[in-house]
């Protein structure tokens, strides 16, 4: 986590990726922003360096995510799921009601 705390405080922070996106990973538009659904930020280091992945589902029900393209995620925490079944994730995630998952690659 050091990495992505320091490349989006320091000098260098306008040049790394930072999407909101809905689930199916479309990004928010205006409108989405006053919507109390579930939602994907997804940050990078620089143009192809590591990426953080946050699914946070404030809703009653499971959401399915859908992941951005690419190598496997791997799955630092899920605030449902203290031991989750699956290490790395690739093209979907059920996201439980009421809680978040932060996924990493490199």
């Amino acid at each position: 986590m050091v990495p992505f705390i320091e490349g989006f405080s320091g000098e260098s922070r306008g040049e790394h990726r930072i999407n909101w996106m809905k689930p199916n990973s479309q990004r928010l538009n205006v409108d989405d922003w006053h919507q109390h659904s579930p939602i994907i930020l997804h940050l990078g280091l620089y143009h192809c360096g590591s990426e953080l992945l946050y699914l946070i589902n404030p809703d009653k029900i499971p959401t399915r995510f859908r992941l951005p393209k690419g190598s496997p995620w791997e799955i630092i925490c899920d605030t449902s799921d203290l031991n989750p079944s699956q290490p790395t994730v690739c093209t979907t995630y059920m996201q439980s009601a009421h809680s978040m998952t932060i996924l990493h690659r490199r």
